[in-house]
């Protein structure tokens, strides 16, 4: 979560650069849709009996290293464990099979760049 003090927050300096903020009022129940590469944030929660709830995808390179580890420690060279790929080829260690479900990284083909081979 990033800081709501304005002042500590680190990506302030880069949202000033873009202009004044746009507010979204949803109501109780609204679901709001973000692009991957808009700056957005909200402050405190201020339901009394309810969290807020919130679904995060990204569609991107199965290749991708992204550590968003969310306060939980690193394990080996990345956070990602915690990610399911869900199709895709990787060398990274993440690519495991989840739910007992097929994992294609685990499973290499033919790529137009060549054959992928797994480590290990």
């Amino acid at each position: 979560a990033s800081a709501t003090d304005e002042a500590v927050n680190g990506l302030m300096p880069v949202a000033v650069k873009y202009g004044g903020e746009v507010p979204v009022e949803a109501a109780p129940g609204d679901v709001v849709f973000f692009h991957g590469h808009l700056l957005h944030r909200s402050h405190a929660n201020q339901s009394k009996s309810r969290l807020r709830r919130a679904f995060v995808s990204h569609y991107c390179n199965a290749r991708s290293w992204v550590p968003w580890n969310h306060g939980m420690p690193f394990e080996g060279s990345t956070a990602n464990q915690e990610h399911i790929l869900a199709r895709g080829n990787s060398h990274l260690p993440f690519a495991l099979p989840r739910f007992g479900t097929p994992c294609d990284a685990l499973d290499p083909k033919p790529t137009s760049l060549g054959y992928y081979k797994p480590a290990g």
